[in-house]
């Protein structure tokens, strides 16, 4: 679920794009403001350790008010996660060994997970893109052009759904 952090900037904020969640509320002053922004907690779902990898990596999450909450191999790994924790957002691949994104999709969404899913894909699975939608995901990257604004502006339009 959401949480709520207390943060107090003085000076220049340096990251410009990881304010431009909104805001619960902004006291501003000459050179300081005082906000309180909703933390998001991601689930990254990939079985290709090096996407695992680049994933923690590609920004910095901090800074974007976001947390992993957990990176996992394939999605019954993730399953057995979601039983017991809930995660505000979930970016899973869909082409994996044990269980695929789209059975992890329709899991979720039989068990009305809350979760926004992304769907990160390769140009040739557009079928299962097309499936992974129709079952309710709400967003999709391609793998290819996955780097760090592309990933912010898709995590933002998720967090904005929340």
């Amino acid at each position: 679920p959401t949480t709520l952090i207390l943060t107090t900037f003085s000076g220049p904020v340096s990251n410009p794009k990881a304010m431009t969640l909104p805001p619960a509320v902004i006291c501003m002053s000459k050179t300081r403001f005082l906000s309180v922004y909703p933390r998001y907690s991601i689930l990254f779902i990939d079985d290709e350790e090096l996407m695992r990898e680049s994933f923690q990596k590609l920004v910095d999450w901090n800074a974007y008010q976001f947390d992993i909450a957990g990176i996992f191999k394939n999605g019954e790994s993730a399953w057995e996660y979601l039983e017991n924790h809930m995660v505000d957002i979930i970016i899973t691949d869909i082409s994996m060994p044990v269980m695929d994104g789209i059975t992890l999709i329709r899991r979720l969404k039989k068990e009305n997970n809350p979760a926004k899913i992304v769907v990160l894909s390769c140009h040739d699975d557009f079928e299962y893109v097309k499936e992974a939608m129709r079952l309710g995901a709400d967003e999709y990257v391609l793998k290819n052009s996955l780097d760090e604004d592309s990933l912010y502006d898709t995590l933002e339009k998720s967090a904005r759904l929340i």
